[in-house]
C-alpha cells in the first residue's frame, strides 16, 4: 500500500493540473494531500523570471515493453510568449522514475471537452501549431508510447477553416473519429474515420452525418452502433446510429456538461500495480 499511495501523490499532482479552476475547488476537499498539491508552488525556474507549466499530460500503455507510462510536455514562459523549448519527460510504472525523451515539435495542447483519448498505444491532444512565426494552426497532437516519439496531425480540411466548429476526438469501429458540428442549437454531428495504414499521421474520410439532435456534447462511442451524449438538462443519452432512436440512461445531474467524460473499460490480464523483480 505504501508504494501505491506514493505513485498516487506523484501522479494526482499531473493530472489535477489538466483541470478547470471549478473542478478543482472541488476536489480540494477529498484529501489533505491533494489540497496541497492545489496550492501555488515555485518552480526552480521562476527565480530567473522564468515559469514552467505541464502543458500535456497522458497516460497509456506500452505494448513493447509491456508496461504503463505517463508523458508530459513542459512548456516555459517568459512572462511574454513561449519563447524557450519544451521539454518531455515519461515515467515507467516498471522503473519507478522519470526520464527526459526528446521532443522535436512545438505546439500549445489545450483543454477540449471530450477530446483526449489514448488508442492503441498512441495518446491524442487538440493542440495549435505554428507552422511560421506569429501563425498558429489547428491539429492533433499524438505521442506513440512504444516509439516514444511526438507527431502532429492536421485537422480535415473540410473543418479546420470554418469558424464555429467544435470538434471532438473518439474510437469508433476501431478507428480514430473525429466528431465535428456547430456550436449553438440541435447539433448535426460530422463523422470523419482516420485512415492509420500508413502511420498514425493518416488521412481523414467523411463517414457519415448524424442528426440534429438536441444535446450538448458527444461522450463516446458504445457497442460500435451507439453516440453517448449529454443532453441541456444534463442527462446522458444513447443515441442509435441505425435506427436514430434515443434511449434515456440512469445518468443525471450533470452541472457542466463540458467537464464530463466517458471511457470505455476493457478487460485486461495487465495490472497497473508494480510488480516486484
Amino acid at each position: 500500500m505504501g508504494k501505491l499511495c506514493k505513485l498516487s501523490e506523484e501522479m494526482v499532482g499531473q493530472f489535477l493540473s489538466r483541470l478547470p479552476p471549478k473542478a478543482l475547488m472541488r476536489f480540494k476537499c477529498i484529501h489533505k494531500s491533494w489540497s496541497s498539491l492545489l496550492l501555488p508552488r515555485r518552480h526552480p525556474e521562476d527565480d530567473d523570471g522564468i515559469e514552467s507549466d505541464v502543458n500535456a499530460v497522458g497516460f497509456g500503455y506500452d505494448s513493447k515493453t509491456q508496461d504503463y507510462k505517463i508523458v508530459r510536455v513542459i512548456t516555459y514562459i517568459t512572462g511574454i510568449a513561449y519563447t524557450l523549448p519544451s521539454k518531455a519527460e515519461v515515467y515507467t510504472l516498471s522503473s519507478h522514475s522519470w526520464r527526459e525523451i526528446k521532443i522535436d515539435k512545438e505546439c500549445h495542447v489545450f483543454w477540449t471537452p471530450s477530446f483526449e483519448i489514448h488508442f492503441r498505444g498512441i495518446y491524442y491532444w487538440s493542440a495549435l501549431t505554428y507552422p511560421t512565426p506569429g501563425a498558429d494552426k489547428e491539429a492533433i497532437f499524438a505521442f506513440d508510447m512504444s516509439e516514444e516519439t511526438f507527431e502532429e496531425i492536421p485537422i480535415p480540411d473540410g473543418i479546420c477553416a470554418r469558424d464555429g466548429i467544435i470538434k471532438f476526438l473518439a474510437v469508433w469501429k476501431e478507428s480514430v473519429a473525429l466528431i465535428s458540428c456547430i456550436g449553438d442549437g440541435p447539433k448535426s454531428f460530422d463523422i470523419w474515420v482516420m485512415d492509420d495504414s500508413s502511420g498514425i499521421k493518416g488521412s481523414w474520410t467523411k463517414h457519415l452525418v448524424i442528426g440534429p439532435i438536441e444535446c450538448e456534447i458527444p461522450l463516446v462511442f458504445w457497442k460500435s452502433d451507439e453516440l453517448l451524449l449529454v443532453i441541456s438538462d444534463g442527462r446522458v443519452v444513447s443515441y442509435h446510429l441505425g435506427n436514430k432512436t434515443i434511449k434515456y440512461l440512469p445518468i443525471h445531474g450533470v452541472e457542466d456538461p463540458q467537464y464530463i467524460h466517458a471511457v470505455v473499460c476493457v478487460n485486461s490480464m495487465i495490472s497497473v500495480k508494480k510488480t516486484k523483480g
